[in-house]
């Protein structure tokens, strides 16, 4: 144990006398831990969303201004067809399209359940999965907002979508 001691007896005295390793021992974490604590982050911000509402109706309307309200997205523009959604994606406007179904709300008060579909951008996989979860919770939470008094959830379908490259 004595030898043991010594060993890094000697080690400590080597390391401090050496600048060099003395900044990759201490400055490197620390950068890491900068680097890390600021710049890398999981939050995401300002996503680009383009709606195409195939409905029209008031809880779609809604729906859609919940999710703009909700500070993670802002519009990317409203689509007429299925092939705007290819253009946006390659242009780079959108991350996310969020396609409501014809007669969403008419489906939701007589049959209690009603489809969303949400595709996204995918070639950026992380960004892809955390829009669409936050993206899920905005929407959930708006749709149960609906029937906080019906004893019987709505059911709503989000179907969802990654397109890569």
């Amino acid at each position: 144990m004595k030898r043991f001691f010594g060993f890094v007896k000697k080690e400590f005295q080597h390391i401090f006398r050496d600048v060099r390793t003395l900044v990759i021992l201490f400055g490197l974490p620390i950068v890491m831990i900068i680097l890390f604590g600021f710049v890398v982050t999981t939050e995401i911000r300002d996503v680009e969303v383009g709606i195409w509402d195939r409905s029209m109706d008031q809880t779609t309307i809604r729906a859609t201004q919940k999710i703009f309200s909700s500070g993670y997205f802002v519009p990317a523009g409203y689509l007429q067809n299925e092939e705007e959604i290819g253009e946006l994606f390659r242009s780079g406007k959108a991350r996310v399209v969020v396609v409501f179904e014809e007669d969403f709300e008419k489906n939701l008060q007589r049959e209690n359940r009603a489809a969303v579909q949400l595709i996204t951008d995918a070639s950026d996989a992380n960004t892809a999965q955390l829009s669409l979860t936050y993206l899920q919770g905005v929407l959930m939470t708006y749709f149960r907002s609906l029937n906080s008094d019906v004893e019987v959830p709505w059911n709503v379908d989000m179907k969802v979508r990654m397109f890569y490259n």
